[in-house]
C-alpha cells in the first residue's frame, strides 16, 4: 500500500506509538473493497487470499477508543463483536470505523465464530436490507 499523502508529511498521519507513521485509509480502491466486502450478501465466501489481506490491513490499523484492538484483530472475536456492538449506524455509505469493525467481524464469522456469524448477519441486514423482489 502506499501513502496517500500528497504533500508528504508524516504529520497527518495517524501515529502508532513506536515512531512510525501509518498511512491514512483507505489507500486503493481495493483497500475500499474489501473494507466493504461485508455489505454483501456473499460476504462469507472468502478466498484464503482474501482473508489474508483483510487481516493485514486490519493489522495497520489502530483504532481510537478501542484500546483492545489489536487483540480483536490477533483472534479475539468478543472483542471484535463488541466494538460493533458500541457503534452507531454508519452515517453514510462511505469507508468508516463501522466498516472496518465489521470487517474484523467478518473475518471471525468466516472462521468459523457463531456469535460473529449472528452479528455480521445482523448488522448488514439492519444497514443494507435486500431489496424487495419484483413480481413478473
Amino acid at each position: 500500500m502506499t501513502d496517500v499523502n500528497a504533500r508528504g508529511s508524516r504529520a497527518s498521519q495517524p501515529f502508532d506509538g513506536g515512531g512510525a507513521a501509518k498511512p491514512s485509509l483507505p489507500t486503493t480502491s481495493t483497500d475500499a473493497d474489501l473494507l466493504a466486502r461485508w455489505r454483501r450478501r456473499d460476504a462469507d465466501r472468502l478466498e484464503g487470499g482474501q482473508a489474508r489481506v483483510m487481516t493485514h490491513l486490519l493489522e495497520r490499523i489502530d483504532v481510537l477508543f478501542e484500546p483492545r484492538w489489536h487483540e480483536a484483530v490477533a483472534g479475539d472475536a468478543s472483542v471484535a463483536v463488541g466494538a460493533v456492538l458500541r457503534q452507531r449506524p454508519p452515517p453514510s455509505d462511505g469507508i468508516g470505523l463501522l466498516d472496518v469493525l465489521m470487517t474484523c467481524v467478518l473475518l471471525h464469522a468466516w472462521r468459523g465464530d457463531k456469535a460473529s456469524a449472528l452479528v455480521l448477519t445482523y448488522f448488514r441486514d439492519r444497514h443494507y436490507p435486500k431489496p424487495p423482489a419484483r413480481l413478473a
